[in-house]
């Protein structure tokens, strides 16, 4: 199925780790597992724990998302809006990146959801999330199905065995998508009189 994988990357986890308390360090913890998964969740993707330090989401057709690109990104958004929160309230900043990359999985659902890549698409997403610095990174298979929706900029390219990728920052939601609640909206409001 076509996928969308968001990987957020949390690089300074074992450095805070030896630096908080602990109760202190498991709160942090728990707070990161509570907001990504929470973001991914009502942006109807799947949230899956890589380890302590990563964390993924899975959104595709068979969770129900058949704009999954958009949705992954606004997840991945709202992900960094919330660190970026946690950032400015305290001492110990998170050093963190976020990619997002949109290939073909091999989903099952029975009871669990299982899954196996294919090609390189969790590889590329996490390549992503180490590269970021703070900020939400996707390759070019996604930014040009979402490009009208969102407002971003090219920062350069990696290396993949499929060659050489575009990888591009996205910044904010924009032109169509911020268009599209404000019609939704005036119509509500035509009805309504």
């Amino acid at each position: 199925q076509g996928t969308t994988i968001v990987a957020v990357n949390v690089k300074n986890l074992s450095e805070l780790k030896n630096k908080l308390e602990t109760a202190t360090f498991d709160a942090l913890r728990e707070f990161l597992e509570k907001q990504v998964s929470m973001e991914i969740e009502e942006n109807k993707g799947i949230m899956q724990k890589v380890s302590d330090y990563s964390l993924m989401g899975i959104f595709s057709a068979a969770t129900k998302q058949f704009r999954h690109e958009m949705a992954a990104v606004k997840a991945a958004l709202k992900i960094r809006a919330a660190l970026e929160n946690y950032n400015r309230k305290l001492k110990d900043k998170l050093e963190y990146g976020i990619g997002v990359n949109t290939g073909e999985l091999i989903v099952s659902t029975n009871k669990v959801m299982q899954y196996t890549s294919m090609g390189n698409t969790i590889a590329l997403a996490k390549k992503l999330a180490e590269m970021s610095k703070n900020d939400v990174y996707t390759a070019s298979d996604t930014y040009s199905r979402i490009a009208p929706e969102v407002q971003g900029s090219k920062i350069g390219n990696v290396n993949t065995s499929r060659g050489n990728i575009d990888i591009y920052s996205v910044k904010s939601i924009g032109g169509r998508e911020v268009y599209k609640s404000y019609l939704t909206d005036i119509l509500n409001r035509i009805k309504k009189d």
